[in-house]
């Protein structure tokens, strides 16, 4: 009988840290998106229109990131199809569920994403595959895995 109490109370706390979990994954969920308005209003009272987009308000996206989410998340993207850096930084927000048209947060994820995959590339977990020129830019490279 003793054995019977002790698994229903394991059982018991169980499922109630499974749900604090949710509860908590809920909040951080609402605290990225509340992070991203905050952000994109700063933007818009930035006195200079002009230097808008130079603004840097993501200065530090680590802790929006578990330590190795963003690689995987990176190589994760890439098991579909081959894409630019700025592609995978749309698939990651995509995959976070963060604004995907907060211009910042994905210029600033552009240019963690260039690194991460020359970083990937030393590694020999992911490779260029060839270039892609867009309009007016210069071009930009295509990722693929190995």
């Amino acid at each position: 009988m003793a054995e019977s109490r002790t698994f229903e109370a394991l059982t018991t706390k169980r499922d109630e840290i499974i749900r604090s979990i949710d509860a908590y994954e809920t909040k951080l969920d609402q605290a990225r998106a509340d992070l991203s308005h905050i952000n994109a209003a700063m933007v818009l009272f930035k006195h200079d229109p002009d230097q808008m987009l130079d603004y840097k308000p993501y200065s530090s996206t680590n802790k929006l990131f578990r330590h190795g989410e963003f690689s995987r998340l990176c190589r994760e993207a890439l098991k579909d199809a081959e894409l630019t850096g700025a592609e995978i930084a749309v698939r990651i927000v995509e995959h976070k569920r963060m604004d995907r048209q907060d211009r910042v947060l994905l210029k600033t994820l552009s240019l963690r994403v260039a690194y991460t995959m020359n970083a990937l590339q030393r590694g020999k977990s992911v490779r260029c595959v060839g270039w892609r020129k867009f309009n007016k830019r210069k071009p930009m490279r295509v990722w693929g895995l190995p």
